[in-house]
């Protein structure tokens, strides 16, 4: 099935043990901010979204906004996505890479790093440089809510929810905002604005960046995204394969982009078709700007074609919908999450075969069809 239809979001279940472990991190939230938060009567922001490309590319709408109608920005993100940021003297990246955000559980829900290290160094610097900023954390993350008031900001914003989850986070820890479960990613930040006072114009418009002019007519550059940062989210090799030879029969050019170092498990998914490494987001634009429709699974670049108005379809296993959806008016999804026994995991190692079950109902039938349906669409 496509995303013709509606799919109702459904909520990451999280084990009572992780939930429960909100409560001592929400304490220890609420005594940092005893003990460091600042007062200050700035207009001044701190974000942190140390995650993906996706996420960040979400951000776009929100911090666009922040770096007009506030007196300074600075965004806690990974270094290597600093290109995806808007262009403002309002905003200062600052570099964040912090355990949490890998797919080991170990690492994930460790905390130790917070009081030393590269970490501790940053958080000291804050306090410094940011005192008494408002903290602002997209995902309803405990983990960033403890972290912004170490640095010392005077106010957290945040989901009611850990993104897209069963867990709560306490409005005594800091001022939630509900999290609405038909919204897209970009569109959750909205509500963030409103909490922190932020009175603009007009609605969040989807992320933009970059634009591309319409693909070239007849539709024959098709470049395919057969890789994922999480194992969970891979479509079988062997379907790749098969939906290859059907394009390839049908006379499209079809070539594969991936990340360093991904480039050998791309072309044998392609059948030895050309494959384009990026090793930045300069070359991922790049390689965009030369296809004229994407073949994605749901990872970060496919989040950049479509803040590009690139035509693409992308195929969603264990991914939430509609919140991780791309937003175009030519960008469409395959998946399987109108079924009764479907439910979205979270991307850890313990839930990879999980995440393989639901990539793995989708047939090369289906998305060579939507394939088709969105070809004509286009033309």
């Amino acid at each position: 099935m496509t995303s013709d239809c509606e799919v109702a979001f459904k909520r990451i279940p999280i084990s009572s043990r992780r939930r429960a472990a909100v409560y001592p991190l929400s304490v220890a939230s609420v005594i940092a901010r005893c003990l460091f938060a600042q007062k200050s009567t700035r207009n001044t922001f701190v974000v942190i979204e140390p995650y993906g490309m996706g996420d960040i590319i979400s951000l776009r709408p929100m911090l666009e906004v922040l770096a007009q109608y506030s007196q300074g920005c600075k965004v806690l993100i990974k270094p290597i996505w600093e290109d995806l940021l808007p262009s403002h003297p309002n905003l200062q990246m600052r570099p964040a890479i912090l355990p949490w955000t890998s797919y080991s559980s170990g690492q994930k829900y460790g905390v130790k790093s917070l009081l030393h290290g590269p970490v501790g160094h940053l958080i000291r610097e804050l306090r410094r440089e940011a005192p008494g900023s408002i903290g602002i954390d997209p995902r309803g993350d405990i983990r960033n809510i403890f972290f912004l008031y170490l640095a010392g900001c005077r106010q957290v914003i945040t989901l009611d929810h850990y993104l897209g989850t069963t867990a709560k986070i306490p409005s005594w820890v800091a001022k939630t905002v509900p999290s609405d479960p038909g919204a897209r990613r970009w569109q959750t930040t909205e509500g963030l604005l409103c909490a922190a006072g932020i009175a603009h114009n007009s609605r969040l418009s989807p992320p933009c960046l970059h634009s591309c002019l319409p693909p070239s007519s007849p539709i024959r550059r098709i470049r395919c995204i057969t890789t994922a940062p999480w194992p969970g989210r891979l479509w079988p090799t062997e379907r790749w394969q098969e939906l290859m030879m059907r394009l390839g029969s049908a006379g499209y050019l079809v070539s594969g982009i991936c990340g360093p170092g991904q480039a050998n498990e791309t072309a044998l998914a392609l059948g030895g078709a050309p494959v384009f490494e990026a090793a930045s987001v300069a070359s991922w634009i790049d390689a965009f700007r030369s296809a004229d429709l994407l073949i994605t699974l749901d990872t970060g670049p496919m989040h950049l074609a479509d803040a590009m108005g690139i035509p693409l379809l992308a195929l969603f296993g264990p991914g939430q919908q509609p919140m991780w959806a791309p937003s175009g008016i030519h960008s469409k999804t395959v998946h399987h999450q109108n079924v009764p026994d479907f439910y979205p995991c979270h991307q850890v190692d313990e839930n990879i075969e999980l995440g393989k079950k639901w990539m793995n109902r989708i047939t090369v039938d289906e998305v060579y069809s939507a394939f088709e349906k969105l070809i004509r669409a286009l033309c």
